[in-house]
């Protein structure tokens, strides 16, 4: 008869003193260790979380000592190093499942070559010898298998619980997120309302001069602030022309033409001194500055009559939406 090499045992240890298990391959336990190994591996995640949580407590203690707090400062502090350590505790976890397959592997072929094994051995053995070796060698087998498919299932079941950890955990990231940002709503909103309510009690106490200045001073600082492409982005209508100084500005005959000289430098005075009486006293500086350059200027080409024409639109437009503005007020 043939044996199983030097993989055939012998002795009571192994069951030869009853002459059945003398072409049994021997198993080792390696592969019982694998499988529990593997199986005992689910619990990862809850001693990570437990040793996230008692070093970010330790660090703690250590920054804030007795009776001390935690600052903005620190509390960012903490949610950086909570996520980093969130990040290793998931690189060791998968640094583990790779540890678990391979163990799970080395496991399997283990029992492919035992059962190999068991097969040749009844090839080469006599049907009365091998019997009980063979009934007992199915037993560790099936066993071993057993052993196996639960380890596979505790693997499945924990990774199950992790992914559903993670979508816990996104999930009360994502609460927090808008908690926090219907926090900051709610303060710009408080805000808000504190600076209207301000603006509200101040125009109550302003005088009349006041609440008129804070109608027209817009408007004019808009006309200052204007520059025209046509004209180099320059302003000329800053520019004071009247009869004492026309002649050495280039425009002998403009005190002839132009009875009331007007200008942006003139209604600057007025309106920095807050001289206006009424809305229309203003609209009417501004309206005679325009005509002035129109009438001056009074070719439809001349550069200086288009920039009248268009400042003219554009304080057409400002004074109609202050206007409706005043309208709504009554």
């Amino acid at each position: 008869m043939g044996t199983y090499g030097a993989e055939s045992v012998s002795g009571p240890e192994q069951g030869g003193s009853r002459g059945v298990g003398r072409y049994r391959k021997g198993l080792d336990d390696d592969a019982m260790r694998a499988a529990f190994t593997l199986r005992e591996g689910g619990k990862m995640t809850h001693e990570q979380r437990g040793l996230i949580r008692a070093v970010l407590a330790a660090g703690n203690r250590r920054k804030l000592g007795v009776g001390g707090g935690l600052g903005q400062m620190g509390m960012m502090e903490e949610g950086v190093r909570q996520k980093k350590m969130e990040a290793m505790a998931l690189g060791l976890q998968e640094s583990c499942k790779e540890k678990d397959r391979k163990v799970l592997n080395k496991a399997r072929q283990k029992i492919e070559k035992a059962i190999l094994g068991r097969e040749k051995a009844k090839t080469t053995s006599n049907s009365g010898n091998s019997g009980g070796g063979d009934h007992r060698s199915n037993k560790v087998i099936i066993s071993m298998n057993e052993k196996l498919r639960n380890t596979e299932k505790d693997h499945q079941t924990a990774s199950e619980r992790e992914v559903e950890d993670r979508e816990r955990m996104v999930s009360i990231e994502r609460g927090r997120e808008k908690a926090r940002r219907l926090t900051e709503q709610k303060e710009r909103d408080k805000a808000i309302k504190e600076k209207e309510e301000a603006i509200r009690k101040a125009r109550m106490m302003e005088t009349s001069e006041e609440a008129l200045h804070r109608l027209y001073e817009p408007i004019f600082r808009q006309l200052w602030d204007m520059e025209f492409a046509n004209l180099h982005n320059t302003n000329p209508f800053r520019i004071v022309i009247d009869a004492s100084n026309c002649a050495a500005m280039g425009c002998p005959d403009y005190a002839d033409i132009i009875e009331i000289p007007m200008n942006l430098t003139y209604i600057q005075e007025k309106v920095s001194g807050k001289k206006y009486e009424t809305l229309q006293e203003f609209f009417e500086d501004v309206k005679l500055l325009i005509s002035n350059a129109l009438l001056y200027n009074s070719d439809p080409n001349n550069e200086y009559h288009k920039a009248a024409n268009f400042l003219k639109k554009k304080f057409q437009k400002m004074g109609e939406k202050v206007m409706n503005e005043v309208q709504q007020q009554l």
